[in-house]
């Protein structure tokens, strides 16, 4: 009896033995692989890494005409019927869904081509998914001296980053962070001779969060969002007509 026992306890031990040891290598693989926000990223924007090649290609084979406007971003740019909603037939979308700050530092040749003479520029939101605003901070300050140093003619407006909403669904982003980085852009912007456009406040509710209205996924922007961004830059481009008469 004491022997059927003791190889009881010994499976036992073998078998929660095992279980630590797989719980360990499935801790590292998800530290490999960039940690559980990382891979929340990838399983929320699972099919994205194609949808962003067959973009960039179809981008790159575009003819390089002048354009009065390019927008510049990741999905919230690429999402916006920009030619309808800034009622202008020269302006160009140059957003890429799932798209970051690295991202678009490998793909500005296309948009120097273009020789805008005004760029919206909003990148970000993606990063701060799996990096730190300090960090974001940085790469977006190696963007801004390509973009000022590529387009000396451009006027280059940095737009703020949108809050999220985690009620809405979680994303792993803080606006906390959101915030941090819109206030180091606000200073960036100015120091390499950009406009910077706060679009912050018009999309937050009390909490400081992306409107519950304005969203499905706490993230994306519905309609009226959209024409509540096109009316900020309206406005910036009026005013800017007055100041220059």
């Amino acid at each position: 009896m004491s022997t059927c026992s003791n190889w009881c306890k010994a499976i036992l031990a073998g078998s929660l033995l095992l279980n630590v040891l797989a719980m360990a290598v499935g801790l590292w693989a998800v530290h490999r692989l960039g940690g559980w926000r990382y891979l929340m990223y990838r399983f929320q924007t699972r099919g994205v890494g194609a949808e962003y090649a067959h973009r960039k290609s179809q981008l790159d084979m575009l003819p390089a005409d002048s354009a009065t406007i390019v927008m510049l971003g990741n999905s919230l740019t690429r999402q916006g019927e920009w030619v309808e909603l800034l009622q202008n037939p020269r302006v160009r979308n140059r957003g890429i869904n799932g798209d970051h700050i690295g991202g678009v530092l490998h793909r500005l040749d296309e948009v120097v081509e273009l020789q805008p003479e005004w760029l919206f520029l909003m990148i970000g939101i993606n990063d701060l998914l799996f990096h730190e605003p300090g960090f974001v901070i940085r790469q977006y300050e190696v963007l801004l001296q390509r973009l000022t140093a590529a387009l000396p003619r451009t006027r280059i407006v940095v737009q703020s980053l949108l809050p999220v909403n985690n009620e809405v669904r979680p994303l792993g982003i803080r606006n906390e962070d959101v915030r941090a980085v819109n206030e180091a852009l606000k200073e960036l912007a100015a120091r390499h001779g950009c406009r910077f456009l706060d679009l912050h406040p018009l999309f937050s509710d009390a909490q400081g969060r992306l409107d519950a209205r304005f969203t499905e996924d706490g993230i994306h922007l519905n309609g009226s969002a959209y024409r509540i961004w096109a009316d900020a830059i309206m406005k910036l481009l009026k005013e800017n007509a007055a100041t220059s008469e």
